[in-house]
């Protein structure tokens, strides 16, 4: 690997690190660090989201009457000239309330990530979320499913 391939795999880590600290800290401002303008997402659940105002607006749905952890890694990052995909492995603590009672929903699973070199640095044009087990009670992200019309898939 090139150095030059090397500086592309560090930016695009580090813009997924900047995805996870956004959503944990709510700093909502930083996606645009993130996405690009075009980005899609795909959730595992309901239709595909797309456009980054809409996207943050659903992020913020789900995330901000609660606290958030994610963790990433095992990532492997592909470069190929001026686009990019990932793979990260991911476990997210989300702690709130359910039925006016503290509730928590831990996920594991992979973020699937397609990357784009912008004028402005790497942006992820579409994510895939693959959720392999959750543990605790779903309803804490009631928001996503409420607002899309959504039932979660089975877990494996």
């Amino acid at each position: 690997m090139s150095d030059a391939d090397k500086s592309d795999v560090d930016e695009i880590a580090q813009a997924l690190y900047r995805y996870a600290r956004a959503l944990d800290r709510k700093d909502w401002a930083l996606l645009d660090s993130v996405f690009a303008s075009e980005i899609v997402t795909d959730w595992g659940i309901g239709a595909p989201v797309e456009g980054r105002a809409a996207v943050v607006a659903n992020i913020r749905r789900n995330l901000d009457h609660l606290r958030a952890q994610h963790l990433f890694g095992n990532m492997t990052v592909t470069v190929r000239g001026d686009d990019a995909d990932s793979v990260a492995a991911v476990r997210a603590m989300h702690v709130g309330t359910v039925d006016g009672k503290h509730a928590t929903l831990e996920a594991i699973g992979e973020y699937f990530c397609a990357w784009k070199r912008l004028p402005e640095g790497w942006r992820a044009t579409h994510i895939r979320l693959a959720v392999t087990a959750n543990i605790g009670d779903r309803r804490v992200l009631s928001a996503h499913f409420a607002d899309r019309g959504a039932t979660s898939r089975p877990d494996p």
